[in-house]
């Protein structure tokens, strides 16, 4: 039986509770997935009573509680002035709801009014609906929409997305331009995590181009500089760096990989060195 969540976010449904169930309930649907997750990792949502009460269910009539959004009477109650919200908030569950729904969303407002971790989140969100063709649209559409109007947060984050769905397509060229690109970006916006990002997509992009020394660099400077910054990756955002890592040191023994990993791959004034920025 499907039924309304009771209880609110208190008792039994803990957040991390209620991110589980949701997480199970969308289990095998990427769109549905892409949705949730960017649900869960704004971490907003889920800890508003009114928002879990009235448009969560969970199904009973499993072993593992399983549970739902539902998106239509989410965007119903968010245009009608029933869901009072930030601009931010707003913009999260309205991607949220293309994502998992469907649902027609103009980006472009939504977009506007997400800050640059939610707008890293929605990026990302969309390139794990598994259709890596529509991503990439989507994207590019996306950072067009922004350098028009001169958007500060946006490029560099999804040149990050571009890249990596480039790579996922086994084209390393396309991919390192990309990454190397962002890393400009980021590097003038001042952004280190933006940079660190660009660094841990050009190590995908010369894994992938059959560079792995080169590779195990730039993801050891990526690795210290999230450090340096205080900002390591949460174990939930390192799907990409995994597969990366996976990659070199498949073609890399213990020693190698250890010995180029310490080594920077960055210049003192920051820039890549002249071996690691060749272009192949």
């Amino acid at each position: 039986m499907t039924a309304p969540l009771a209880g609110g976010a208190g008792g039994h449904w803990a957040h991390r509770d209620l991110a589980c169930a949701l997480t199970l309930g969308a289990t095998g649907l990427p769109c549905v997935q892409a949705g949730v997750e960017l649900l869960i990792d704004t971490d907003i949502w889920l800890h508003r009573p009114d928002f879990i009460d009235a448009f969560i269910t969970i199904d009973a009539d499993v072993a593992t509680a399983l549970a739902f959004v539902d998106w239509d009477a989410v965007i119903t109650a968010l245009n009608s002035g029933r869901l009072p919200c930030s601009g931010g908030e707003r913009a999260v569950l309205q991607i949220a709801a293309s994502m998992s729904g469907g649902i027609p969303v103009d980006l472009r407002d939504a977009l506007t009014s997400l800050d640059g971790v939610n707008l890293a989140l929605a990026a990302d969100g969309a390139r794990r609906q598994g259709n890596l063709d529509e991503a990439e649209v989507r994207l590019r559409r996306l950072i067009a929409w922004h350098r028009a109007r001169d958007f500060d947060p946006g490029p560099a984050l999804l040149l990050a997305e571009l890249g990596f769905v480039a790579e996922r397509h086994g084209d390393a060229r396309t991919a390192l331009e990309l990454h190397r690109e962002g890393l400009d970006v980021a590097r003038s916006g001042g952004d280190p995590q933006a940079r660190a990002l660009a660094l841990e997509g050009l190590a995908g992009a010369y894994a992938l181009a059959g560079e792995p020394a080169r590779a195990a660099r730039l993801l050891g400077t990526a690795a210290r500089l999230r450090e340096f910054t205080g900002a390591p990756m949460p174990p939930a955002e390192r799907g990409d760096v995994d597969r990366i890592t996976a990659r070199i040191r498949a073609a890399l023994d213990e020693e190698a990989f250890a010995t180029e990993f310490a080594t920077d791959a960055l210049d003192g004034d920051g820039e890549l060195d002249a071996e690691t920025g060749k272009t192949h």
